[in-house]
């Protein structure tokens, strides 16, 4: 709404001076006009993280490094430096937003770049790996090879993985965003892979596109600040070899789907990839679990009142999951 306000500035006061005297005093004033504007300059990373973590195609890696995101945007607020979107320096009132906003930034956010399934997520996406964690990485990396061995052990004794899945396990069940497709070259780069939740990514992208989003941004800065980790040769074991290769491999573009990644690199890194789906198809917010249960609330209505409970949940899985069960789009809205 203050955004649309913003851009409205000039009709609103097109519209003031038209106005008797008692009702042209409700305009805000310069000031007023100037503490709005800068109010959606600083609320907008929010609002860019909120939108790509409620997307249907959202990943739980992703909120890891939009925190960092959010982190950063601050942290330069609040140093006194200006946007280059702000043409002067804050006024009194954002200054007291950014301190409130910085102090739930470090309250509520700050703990998920200790949270065992976000790092390990974060770790497992081919475009982030370990610039999420360059300071902590040798520790992450060797949970990780511990949770490819669990993974290898399941494999072969065929244990229940619920034994074996330590914090996962504890969590409460999620319920999967992908579809694990198959591909019959592990070298075919994963943007390529014609899945068609990569195809349903790659048409949101093309809509909401005009500018780099918040998420993109701080990939690119993560990526300069330092070279990834390159691991020395010994003798390893096999899940300590092949998280190795994964991380002496490049960074994959913005435009990879993970899960695609995976599927193309399954027959190379079974065990990895097993370990990485898991984390990775749980999605980051329950934004798309609510929409399951609307979902519901639009199928029953009262001319459907007698749908059988079984058939519901049957009309509702289908419509949830039409994308990723590679059904062609049907013609009705």
């Amino acid at each position: 709404m203050l955004e649309r306000m913003v851009e409205q500035q000039k009709a609103v006061h097109g519209i003031s001076l038209s106005l008797v005297a008692s009702i042209g005093k409700l305009v805000p004033s310069k000031q007023e006009w100037d503490t709005i504007s800068q109010l959606v300059e600083v609320l907008r990373p929010f609002k860019e993280a909120t939108e790509t973590l409620s997307a249907q195609g959202a990943l739980l890696s992703q909120g890891v490094l939009l925190v960092l995101a959010l982190k950063r945007h601050l942290e330069m607020l609040g140093g006194g430096r200006t946007l280059d979107s702000l043409a002067s320096n804050l006024t009194p009132q954002v200054q007291e937003v950014v301190r409130r906003l910085t102090i739930a930034v470090r309250k509520r956010l700050e703990p998920l770049q200790n949270s065992y399934v976000h790092m390990i997520a974060a770790i497992c996406d081919p475009r982030l790996k370990d610039t999420v964690c360059s300071k902590d990485y040798p520790e992450w990396k060797a949970r990780l090879v511990n949770l490819v061995r669990e993974e290898e052990c399941v494999a072969a004794g065929g244990g229940g993985a619920e034994q074996h899945m330590g914090p996962l396990a504890r969590m409460p069940a999620t319920p999967s965003t992908s579809a694990s497709g198959e591909s019959d070259s592990p070298e075919v780069p994963c943007d390529r892979i014609p899945t068609s939740r990569e195809q349903h990514c790659q048409q949101q992208g093309q809509q909401q596109q005009p500018r780099q989003d918040l998420f993109g941004k701080m990939v690119a800065i993560l990526s300069q600040s330092g070279a990834s980790h390159s691991s020395k040769l010994r003798k390893l074991d096999s899940a300590e070899c092949s998280v190795n290769r994964y991380f002496e491999e490049p960074q994959e573009n913005l435009s990879c789907d993970p899960l695609a990644y995976w599927s193309s690199r399954e027959h190379v890194w079974p065990h990895l990839a097993n370990v990485a789906r898991k984390f990775l198809s749980c999605p980051p917010t329950s934004v798309q679990s609510e929409r399951v249960f609307s979902m519901a609330s639009d199928v029953v209505t009262p001319h459907r009142s007698l749908l059988d409970p079984l058939s519901v949940e049957k009309l509702v899985f289908l419509k949830a999951n039409f994308p990723v069960l590679n059904f062609p789009e049907l013609p009705w809205k």
